[in-house]
């Protein structure tokens, strides 16, 4: 239980920073999902070639933008300085 009013603010204060990077979290961990989905479609899909090598590096930029949005996710949670 907080002691004065001040500990109830910062306390408060973390509770809303957990709350804020929550979507940023869950849309990281789409991010990495849809771009290794993609990946893996399209290697049976597209014939060898340039077709498949744009997926495949369509792909692996999603997954690298869904690392970055995590990244930032827990720097917001850990105080991190942005």
């Amino acid at each position: 239980m907080p002691k004065s009013s001040a500990d109830a603010l910062v306390s408060l204060d973390w509770i809303a920073t957990e709350t804020e990077s929550s979507p940023m979290r869950f849309a990281g961990l789409g991010l990495l999902l849809s771009g290794w989905i993609i990946v893996v479609a399209a290697l049976p899909l597209l014939p060898n070639g340039s077709e498949r090598g744009l997926f495949v590096t369509a792909g692996v930029l999603v997954e690298l933008v869904g690392l970055v949005l995590l990244g930032r996710a827990h720097r917001v949670t850990s105080g991190g300085t942005e």
